[in-house]
């Protein structure tokens, strides 16, 4: 079980660390390029990892392309897309803290799709998290002269269309293999995303980057997107959902850490308060504090 914990720390390590390597991947290419290369590469990877596994299931999926294709609209277009362009005009440490309200953000949308009932202590969650977010954005100034607004909408757009993907392959994939559905997603996504990449991916001077920005492409492909969903779904095997969704809430300290020294940026008291009233809200909406608080009482009762 130690294992498990230091698996799924270690994959939020690896998230926190990819917002600030990405935003120093973005000064030296277009973020359409980086969109395009790296569906492109991880999808590559998903097939030389599991392509005879999903040509053998391939029969599953004759009835699903078109759920299939829903999904990989939002949990891998939209997513990238939004996360990549937002990363590129924001701060590592607000696309992270964007990103921790993807719990949240799934339990809206499951009870939009009736696959949960609201109650009021995930009403309670919600509000909190939806505090924390309309704070980082400085609404309470009544202006939107926010330098990272643009950036942080569009990493907000990134964690809804995630948690729309999330709440949604609920129902049609539930009995799908993730190791499949995955595959199949980002090969689907291919298309779309090349669509939106070619023009950056031309106009990208490729011999003009050293290794430096190579090693950091195949950090980006091999570590926060083969490796994390390998260590991810096979920690679900050991442990519950909200066991796994509790470490996303090392990634905004992470990058907050990370960003300090690697590019200079300062912690700000608005990004802490924001920081702590997300994660409350997760945890109040989610179950985890009346999970931890029945686990207190049953160890010491």
């Amino acid at each position: 079980m130690i294992g498990v914990h230091l698996g799924l720390a270690f994959v939020s390590l690896l998230f926190g660390v990819s917002y600030v390597f990405g935003k120093i991947l973005l000064f030296s290419m277009e973020p359409g390029a980086w969109i395009a290369l790296r569906v492109t590469l991880t999808s590559a990877f998903f097939w030389i990892l599991f392509g005879k596994t999903v040509w053998k299931k391939r029969g599953d999926l004759k009835l699903r392309f078109w759920h299939l294709g829903v999904c990989a609209l939002f949990g891998v277009v939209i997513n990238q897309i939004s996360f990549i362009e937002g990363l590129q005009r924001t701060i590592p440490s607000h696309s992270a803290i964007m990103n921790t309200s993807i719990p949240i953000w799934t339990l809206i949308f499951s009870v939009i799709l009736k696959r949960e009932q609201m109650n009021l202590f995930k009403a309670l969650g919600v509000l909190l998290s939806f505090i924390g977010v309309l704070y980082l954005l400085e609404v309470d100034k009544l202006e939107f002269s926010n330098q990272y607004l643009t950036g942080d909408l569009l990493c907000l757009l990134n964690a809804c269309s995630f948690s729309f993907y999330l709440a949604y392959s609920k129902g049609p994939l539930k009995n799908v293999s993730p190791i499949l559905s995955t595959t199949m997603m980002f090969s689907i996504a291919l298309p779309a995303v090349w669509i939106y990449g070619v023009h950056g991916y031309v106009q990208t001077d490729w011999q003009s980057f050293g290794w430096q920005v190579y090693a950091n492409i195949a950090f980006l492909v091999l570590g926060p997107s083969v490796l994390t969903y390998l260590l991810n779904n096979w920690a679900l095997q050991k442990v519950d959902s909200s066991t796994v969704a509790i470490y996303i809430y090392i990634q905004p300290l992470v990058s907050m850490i990370l960003s300090y020294y690697l590019l200079g940026e300062q912690p700000t008291a608005r990004m802490l308060a924001s920081s702590v009233l997300v994660v409350s809200g997760v945890m109040v909406g989610t179950g985890l504090i009346a999970k931890f608080y029945r686990s207190f009482r049953t160890r010491w009762s």
